[in-house]
C-alpha cells in the first residue's frame, strides 16, 4: 500500500484542554487532513465520551 493511501489517525484526550480549546484542536486536525479521531479518556464514563464525539 502506498503511503498516500493510508489514513491519518489522531489519538488524543482532553486532559490539558478546556472544552472549547479541545474542540478547536480536533477541528484544526481534521481541517489539516486527519481522517479519523480516537478520543481516549480514562476518567470519564462512556456516555460522556460518546457525547463529546458528537459535538462540533
Amino acid at each position: 500500500m502506498k503511503i498516500s493511501n493510508r489514513p491519518l489517525y489522531l489519538v488524543t484526550d482532553a486532559l490539558n484542554y478546556s472544552e472549547s480549546d479541545f474542540l478547536k484542536h480536533v477541528e484544526s486536525a481534521c481541517q489539516g487532513g486527519v481522517d479519523l479521531v480516537q478520543l481516549r479518556e480514562k476518567k470519564i464514563n462512556q456516555p460522556a465520551v460518546f457525547s463529546a464525539g458528537l459535538r462540533r
